[in-house]
């Protein structure tokens, strides 16, 4: 059942079950303009409630049940959203299963609070994609990014994108790719190579950042979504394996 917390940023939509096993509490963080009921986040929570086992998903400001005008969405509050679900809800290091922009967030926080993270799984994660966006972009887009605030881009699943201005310009500020990240937990990259969001090369850079310890898989007739029965199979066996 939805629940709704306060936060600096407005009502945040979650759900919430709260286990007694001791396995690591698993968080899920959804993608860019998706939310907490996709099907991968519904297999998540029916995994864990079949272990016992703590499970938290929810809507970043502007995404889903959650308050927020989508033109005000930026990547830093998706982050400090975060941050406020996991220090309110999880008492114990967890599992980060963050789906595209969702493992951006995941990998900011284990720069951030890397303490209360047990292990990372990276589904399609898309750090750093605000950059991949401004270099794409042509001189009409840029002149309509300033004179209107944002662009539109087509979009593989029904209404475009919007990214505006503050998205793209707030996001360099969470720009990870540059840097590394010392973390001593496992981490596992999932990937499709017919994924036509992310370069299915993308889990070799964020290995590098992560010093070359996670683990990657690629899935050759895999999506972007990766939820298919056979991509949520893989994503079970990496959880038990963690």
């Amino acid at each position: 059942m939805t629940k709704f917390i306060a936060s600096p940023n407005g009502k945040l939509a979650y759900d919430f079950y709260e286990g007694s096993s001791s396995l690591p509490p698993i968080i899920f963080l959804c993608g860019f303009k998706s939310d907490m009921n996709g099907s991968k986040a519904e297999w998540l929570s029916d995994l864990c409630q079949s272990q016992n086992r703590t499970f938290l998903r929810f809507d970043y400001f502007a995404h889903g049940g959650s308050d927020g005008d989508f033109m005000d969405f930026t990547i830093g509050k998706a982050v400090s959203d975060t941050m406020l679900m996991i220090n309110k809800f999880v008492n114990q290091p967890a599992i980060i299963i963050g789906s595209s922009m969702g493992g951006w967030i995941g990998l900011r926080l284990l720069q951030l609070i890397p303490d209360t993270i047990h292990g990372f799984i990276g589904i399609a994660a898309a750090p750093d994609f605000t950059r991949k966006i401004y270099a794409s972009l042509d001189d009409g887009h840029l002149n309509q990014l300033k004179d209107k605030g944002y662009v539109e881009e087509p979009s593989n699943y029904g209404e475009p994108y919007i990214f505006t201005k503050s998205l793209l310009d707030e996001g360099e500020y969470h720009c990870l790719l540059d840097h590394k990240i010392n973390f001593d937990g496992p981490a596992h990259l999932l990937q499709g190579k017919q994924d036509t969001s992310v370069d299915w090369h993308m889990p070799d850079a964020i290995n590098h950042v992560l010093n070359n310890q996670a683990k990657v898989t690629l899935i050759g007739d895999g999506d972007h979504s990766l939820s298919r029965d056979q991509d949520v199979r893989i994503l079970r066996d990496i959880i038990l394996d963690f």
